[in-house]
């Protein structure tokens, strides 16, 4: 999904806009034209991408401006490098704040006048609130600051940080002319995330069968030509076959992936199997759900059953 959003002057609020019929997305989906846009005002698009499970997630362009003939002052944020949107929050600077650090640069032109200017950021934490100026942190109101999150004091109210974390910083200018006029624009930075490298575990594990009498045998196999570790050593697993045992031992992931596991229902029912895979470098287990194992009595075997009688008859409608 792509969207073009118009923020107006003077308005801290956004508005979506019809994309222009000249828009264009590019064949390998990671270029988008934007297409025509010929009202005044300060644009951004949102891109939001989908996964399977339904989660989503959005990410802001950096803002541009199309300046009305009155305009006197044109603002551009971003981060600096530009390109750098993304930061580690585990690769902290050595230095006297603690934090991770994100440099910002500004770009403003003054097209006439002689205007003085004020700068207040909005680093999307928290840190910045208040109306008086002068009472907010250094960086709050400088030109090109460099910001530090997850500083455990103000950024975020000082919680530390947990997992994937991405925000919009935005910067305001005002410009207050010697003729009394004042002019004020706002400009996004584009999208920064804070993500740690990531250490997962990705399996697809299913059943050789789903259906079957008791006893009923299945041996569970991992596929692993769609299966990895990435920056994840696995030292253990859990396999619950959902019928109140429970298959536990330590295990590499070379091993893992070409085991065989093999378990016999005893009794009638529908079992929902899962396997937990614990790694070294995080604490946080992975877990994967097995398709549903139904184990039926003896002369019912799951999806064979197309009839039964114990005093009923049975009749299937024709058409």
């Amino acid at each position: 999904m792509f969207f073009i959003w118009f923020s107006e002057t003077y308005v801290t609020d956004v508005t979506q806009i019809p994309l222009p019929i000249d828009a264009m997305i590019s064949d390998d989906k990671k270029t988008f034209f934007s297409g025509n846009i010929y009202q005044p005002g300060t644009y951004f698009a949102a891109l939001t991408v989908q996964d399977k499970t339904g989660q989503t997630d959005t990410a802001y362009t950096e803002s541009v401006t199309l300046t009305v003939p009155h305009q006197m002052v044109i603002v551009f944020a971003t981060t600096d490098p530009s390109d750098k949107k993304i930061f580690d929050p585990t690769q902290v600077e050595v230095s006297l704040m603690p934090g991770v650090p994100v440099q910002f640069k500004s770009e403003v032109t003054v097209l006439g006048g002689r205007p003085i200017l004020t700068y207040r950021w909005d680093f999307a934490d928290g840190s910045c609130i208040g109306d008086d100026i002068t009472k907010l942190p250094a960086d709050c109101t400088q030109v090109n600051p460099k910001h530090y999150y997850f500083d455990e004091k103000k950024s975020f109210m000082g919680q530390p940080f947990i997992d994937r974390r991405s925000i919009t910083p935005k910067l305001t200018v005002s410009a207050n002319f010697p003729s009394g006029k004042t002019e004020r624009w706002e400009a996004l930075t584009g999208t920064i995330t804070f993500n740690a490298d990531p250490h997962f575990v990705l399996l697809n594990i299913s059943p050789d069968s789903i259906n079957g009498i008791v006893p009923f045998t299945v041996n569970f196999m991992i596929d692993s030509s769609i299966s990895k570790a990435v920056d994840a050593t696995v030292t253990s697993y859990d396999l619950d076959y959902g019928d109140g045992i429970l298959e536990s031992n330590n295990i590499t992931y070379q091993e893992l992936i070409n085991k065989t596991f093999t378990h016999t229902y005893t009794k009638p029912d529908t079992y929902n199997p899962k396997l937990t895979v614990y790694v070294k470098e995080t604490n946080r287990p992975f877990v994967f759900f097995i398709a549903a194992v139904t184990a039926a009595g003896a002369g019912v075997a799951g999806d064979d059953i197309n009839s039964f009688s114990d005093g009923f008859n049975l009749v299937k409608e024709q058409g």
